[in-house]
């Protein structure tokens, strides 16, 4: 006679043990992951010292007048008279460890991202930052209209 399958088949099909969870099911429990990260990462504590949060909250809405949503250099932002005043007399190094330190960090508002690289110089990009029912600012301080992509 022939060999016989280790397997057992009912009806064709595999038999399984559980069930898979509904969609419902998934949603609700991916929500609450959510919701769970979302409070890990409000508890958690500041990965800037004070002073560097101090800085970056006048620093980020001065350069968003300056430059809007288009990409800079810490180079483009120590040339700047304007913000001369916010920054002082910061070198460019010390500018973007600045911006390095405070990456990916929602500030009053804005988050300053890493848009890439030029020549082996970092490029920056300062998005505004929404939270839940807070609706999205519709102009920069200086008044200049903010873009959808401006908004992340």
């Amino acid at each position: 006679m022939g060999r016989h399958s280790a397997v057992t088949v009912l009806e064709g099909r595999p038999e399984r043990s559980q069930t898979a969870p509904g969609p419902e099911a998934r949603l609700a429990s991916l929500e609450a992951r959510v919701r769970a990260l979302e409070q890990a990462r409000q508890s958690a504590p500041s990965p800037l010292r004070r002073a560097d949060r101090d800085l970056l909250s006048r620093v980020l809405p001065a350069i968003a007048g300056l430059v809007g949503s288009d990409s800079f250099t810490s180079r483009d932002l120590a040339a700047s008279s304007a913000l001369r005043l916010v920054l002082g007399d910061r070198s460019v190094k010390t500018i973007g460890r600045l911006l390095s330190r405070g990456a990916d960090l929602a500030i009053d508002g804005f988050m300053v991202q890493r848009a890439g690289a030029e020549l082996r110089v970092t490029l920056w990009r300062l998005v505004a930052v929404v939270s839940d029912g807070e609706k999205p600012p519709r102009a920069t301080p200086d008044g200049r209209r903010l873009r959808r992509e401006d908004i992340a």
